[in-house]
């Protein structure tokens, strides 16, 4: 890929240009109830081009790596349309030329684990949740997002760029009698999946705490003297 978007760029006889281009891939585990709902996997692939000529700019985006050299060509022509209108000076900001590979210190990368291994715990947590007393309906929802990052410009420099995103949510609801509560155990990381392991301690606190408002002591309707607080009422 860097050997390219390098001689893509080469050749170009405009005043400056750049390509950025992108490559995630996403995943979603959700469970409802006793049943795993969904697995849903999905690809986001394309890039843009930015050219400048005599200070006019281009702009063009792909979704196909193989009409790169197209789009570069387009960006350009654009430019070079816009530039002949202007005709300025282009000026950019002097920078180095960067070459680099930018990586993360994993703890432990998402792709890394199999699709099997992450229903197993999501489905251990499900199971763990609804085992509870009066909890008739829970929702375990894991979304993760991988993604690749090139750019790279007509000065030389090239940049390519590792990047992970995700999240999960438990959330369970309670009732007893008429009484009804919701709570939700939620965490994230863009390092590693490790911190989706050991929620077991966060779930027995949740259940404790959905205990202690099922268990709360019901209002009795009717009129109460109240100071209310404008923080408290959106005033």
């Amino acid at each position: 890929m860097k050997e390219r978007l390098q001689k893509a760029l080469h050749s170009l006889d405009v005043d400056y240009c750049e390509v950025r281009f992108e490559d995630s891939r996403d995943l979603v585990i959700q469970f409802s109830g006793q049943a795993l709902e969904q697995v849903r996997t999905q690809d986001l692939y394309g890039g843009n081009v930015r050219a400048l000529h005599q200070g006019g700019w281009g702009f063009a985006s792909f979704n196909d790596l193989a009409d790169l050299e197209h789009h570069l060509k387009l960006a350009c022509q654009q430019a070079k349309a816009a530039g002949a209108v202007l005709r300025e000076e282009s000026k950019m900001a002097a920078v180095p030329v960067v070459v680099d590979d930018v990586q993360p210190h994993w703890t432990l990368h998402p792709e890394s684990v199999s699709l099997e291994e992450k229903i197993r715990i999501l489905s251990h947590y499900q199971k763990l949740v609804l085992s509870y007393d009066h909890i008739p309906a829970c929702t375990v929802l894991y979304q993760e997002r991988c993604t690749t990052l090139w750019f790279a410009n007509s000065e030389g420099s090239c940049l390519r760029q590792e990047k992970v995103d995700f999240s999960v949510g438990i959330t369970a609801s309670g009732r007893k009698g008429d009484v009804s509560v919701q709570q939700t155990v939620a965490d994230g990381s863009s390092l590693g999946m490790d911190v989706l392991l050991g929620l077991e301690q966060k779930i027995a606190e949740m259940r404790l705490h959905r205990k202690t408002l099922l268990d709360a002591e019901t209002i009795k309707a009717g009129d109460y003297t109240i100071i209310c607080d404008p923080a408290h009422t959106s005033l």
